[in-house]
């Protein structure tokens, strides 16, 4: 490696967007190579861009708060879930959730929903809990984006990933 480089990769971050000093990331899915540096107000406001305009129907379930996954805030799309170790009947349960919100409005604003919201992280592979509501993605990111916001853990590793791939799940767990 020369020196060059060396002292690239160590150089501090920027805002793509500000200049401010930057430690989050937003990652292109999981390839590494498409990483954006942002302070954290733009990370979410670009993060959020993303997410409320996704075609797709999902599955949310909050990002951890207490610190133990916090570097990261992966969507796992479902024709993905055999690359990360997600087991058939696992992909089938979130393909399951995700059937069942065309049929459904947005418990807030009544529109149609486009995501199934479980208030509770998830820990781990379960499955989520019985306990969701159906929302449209509005709604739903209105309900991650404070605790995105205030995530004591910057961004790092691959950060935060909007929603690609078609349907999936966005949840805080070990890769």
């Amino acid at each position: 490696m020369s020196i060059l480089n060396f002292l690239n990769i160590n150089k501090p971050k920027s805002c793509q967007l500000c200049r401010k000093p930057a430690k989050d990331i937003m990652t292109d899915g999981f390839n590494d190579k498409n990483q954006t540096y942002y302070c954290r107000e733009h990370l979410i406001e670009i993060f959020g861009q993303k997410f409320c305009s996704y075609p797709d129907l999902i599955v949310v379930c909050p990002p951890r708060t207490d610190g133990t996954y916090g570097s990261l805030y992966p969507f796992y799309p479902l024709i993905e879930f055999k690359k990360y170790n997600f087991s058939e009947g696992h992909k089938k349960s979130i393909k399951e959730l995700i059937n069942q919100i065309p049929a459904n409005r947005c418990a807030i604003c009544r529109e149609m929903a486009s995501v199934r919201y479980f208030p509770n992280p998830l820990y781990g592979r379960s499955t989520p809990g019985s306990s969701s509501i159906f929302l449209c993605k509005n709604d739903a990111f209105k309900k991650i984006k404070e605790p995105l916001l205030n995530n004591p853990r910057n961004f790092d590793e691959w950060g935060i990933i909007p929603p690609y791939g078609g349907e999936g799940i966005y949840v805080s767990t070990d890769l």
